[in-house]
């Protein structure tokens, strides 16, 4: 049964892709109607042509169905109840829409602050700078992120210092398309999208993530000469600052930065209630909503900031991203810890499953609207095989305007639900014995 569970859910995600000759996800809404949308000048257009794409899809539609078949018959079971019931489902129903909004924002965590993260956050810790006495000189790197070899170890790793940077010795065009021409013959790739990928690449002067993310695949085999896993690197006026050596932290190693800040603060938080309620000061469960909203959009301005704070390169201090899921932090401790026990406390008792399974089908709608918001950062010039991120002053923009949309966003829900908490803490009833 689990293993069949797995293998529809795989089919709907994909929208059916492997069943397909084309390869391609079914789709109510065709990909000619829906692509001129999408390279709209016009915002609301764009947006309307990435829902109506996801809404299209296998697993988005049912998605959408289901969610307003339960919506629909959650309010007509809420309409049937007595006042004091029905006044706590519209704080139910109201508080779990905020909740979807929260984690649509929030989850971009994992999506569009990850791909930033990678490609304008600056993660490396540098021995030392490039001096204005070595223009002219060349240096040495070594191209893969792991090796035994003592000979690479002894030389610098070619990191994303060098991102946005020129090389000025000739060759290293050729070494950029030789890498790209090496890893698409490990990929089995056609020879017309090796050629549309190696044009792709090599276009640029400066290194892109692209190259170096070839240049460092097609080096990763211990049996290559060493020759083939360096990179010779002539120094020009305009490297004079660039950061040489030390150690490169994986961008998904700041995935663990969330739970780590929950580990720190969570018992803070729990403390934090518990002395605030023996004086009977501790937030509502309403107005903990509005302050997980509101810090979470704080957080995202933060984010925001920081990427119009972007060095020359387009690369962005560490130091910003700290401070922004420190805020995303905060808020989940205000707002997750409270969604299920109020969804329970204020759900008539022949409803409270179905209210509960109403909950966590917001959750994963919001999981779509994650989704739809994150394809709003996507900075890859080409498509297909030809796909190629460009150079980060190119992209910083892209991700600081949407981290400021997505502020304005959360920002604006959590001023909503703030004006909304002495409406819904009346509502709640908590003169009033719960679950009647």
């Amino acid at each position: 049964g689990t293993l069949l569970a797995v293998v529809a859910f795989v089919l709907l995600v994909s929208g059916f892709a492997p069943l397909v000759e084309s390869g391609r996800p079914i789709s109510l809404v065709g990909q000619e109607t829906i692509e001129p949308l999408k390279t709209s000048p016009h915002m609301p257009i764009r947006v309307a042509a990435v829902v109506l794409q996801e809404i299209s899809r296998p697993a988005g539609l049912i998605l959408l169905l289901a969610g307003l078949a339960a919506a629909t018959y959650i309010l007509y079971e809420a309409f049937s109840l007595d006042t004091i019931p029905r006044q706590r489902m519209y704080v139910v129903l109201i508080l779990t829409f905020f909740s979807m909004l929260f984690w649509s924002f929030f989850e971009q965590a994992g999506s569009s602050i990850n791909n930033f993260t990678d490609r304008n956050v600056d993660r490396v810790w540098e021995q030392r700078r490039v001096s204005a006495d070595e223009v002219g000189q060349t240096i040495t790197f070594h191209l893969p992120l792991k090796t035994t070899n003592p000979d690479l170890l002894r030389l610098p790793l070619l990191t994303q210092e060098q991102l946005g940077q020129r090389n000025g010795d000739p060759a290293m065009r050729q070494r950029i398309e030789g890498a790209v021409r090496r890893v698409a013959a490990q990929r089995r790739m056609s020879a017309e999208d090796t050629e549309k990928l190696v044009a792709a690449v090599s276009q640029y002067e400066v290194l892109t993530m692209t190259a170096l993310s070839y240049l460092r695949e097609a080096s990763a085999d211990e049996k290559l000469p060493l020759a083939e896993r360096i990179l010779t690197w002539r120094v020009v006026p305009e490297n004079v600052g660039m950061g040489i050596g030390g150690s490169e932290i994986p961008a998904s190693s700041f995935q663990a930065v969330n739970p780590v800040y929950i580990l720190l603060f969570g018992l803070v938080f729990s403390a934090l209630w518990s002395f605030l309620a023996t004086r009977g000061l501790e937030p509502s469960t309403t107005l903990k909503f509005a302050l997980g909203l509101l810090q979470l959009g704080l957080g995202f301005v933060v984010l925001w900031y920081g990427a119009r704070m972007a060095d020359a390169r387009g690369m962005a201090n560490m130091a910003w991203l700290f401070l922004g899921y420190l805020l995303h932090t905060t808020g989940e401790l205000c707002l997750s810890p409270v969604g299920l026990a109020m969804v329970t406390r204020l759900s008539p008792r022949r409803l409270v499953s179905t209210v509960m399974g109403v909950w966590f089908l917001a959750t994963a709608f919001s999981q779509l609207l994650a989704a739809i918001i994150a394809q709003f950062t996507g900075v890859t010039h080409g498509d297909g095989a030809a796909a190629v991120i460009p150079p980060p002053t190119e992209t910083w923009d892209a991700y600081g305007e949407v981290f400021g949309n997505v502020a304005l966003g959360a920002l604006g829900a959590g001023l909503v639900c703030l004006a909304l908490v002495p409406l819904l803490n009346r509502w709640m009833h908590p003169e009033v014995a719960e679950q009647g």
